[in-house]
């Protein structure tokens, strides 16, 4: 008898973790889409003007639209494990997730995250992937005009060399719940 309420107990544990985890993938995924569509727009918009626009947009706008975007339980970024912007440097907990996307590196479609970062906040992550926009500034053949104007901003950049497919970095959110 012992066993069978300590069985139960143990399913009601799981059955309950992963309720909460399909909570947290349906409140966080549309405001990740959110996110990634403003900021795509920002940066077509951007790359019109030119390429040098687009990186005004990821420093400056960027940030802006992911504090929009946020709310009191719920913030969300932008990180990488080849970082251009310092700032964007990835939660601890995130760490270990981009590891997990780069060992894919496009390969294989990789599904969204969720992990407990201590009782009664979660952590979420979504892969980007490079796109042909993103390349222009991130690829493995930047205008070197550009390459200056990126340097000069950017001393210590490290987001170059991506190929489009490429696993780039993700989206994440810290919820509290």
């Amino acid at each position: 008898m012992k066993i069978l309420i300590l069985s139960l107990s143990l399913l009601a544990i799981v059955a309950n973790a992963q309720t909460t985890k399909e909570s947290i993938i349906a409140e966080a995924q549309p405001k990740v889409a959110d996110f990634k569509k403003t900021l795509i727009g920002q940066l077509q918009e951007g790359l019109k003007k030119s390429p040098h626009e687009a990186i005004e947009v990821c420093k400056n706008k960027a940030p802006q639209i992911a504090k929009e975007k946020s709310t009191e339980n719920m913030k969300i970024g932008r990180t990488s494990l080849k970082l251009r912007n310092e700032n964007n440097a990835a939660p601890k907990w995130a760490l270990s997730i981009l590891e997990k996307y780069k060992a894919t590196n496009g390969n294989a479609p990789a599904a969204p995250e969720v992990v407990e970062i201590e009782k009664g906040k979660w952590g979420y992550a979504e892969p980007l992937y490079a796109q042909q926009l993103c390349v222009t500034c991130h690829g493995t053949q930047i205008d070197p005009e550009l390459k200056k104007t990126i340097t000069k901003i950017y001393p210590k950049d490290q987001a170059t060399g991506f190929n489009v497919g490429d696993f780039r970095g993700i989206v994440w959110v810290e919820l509290k719940k």
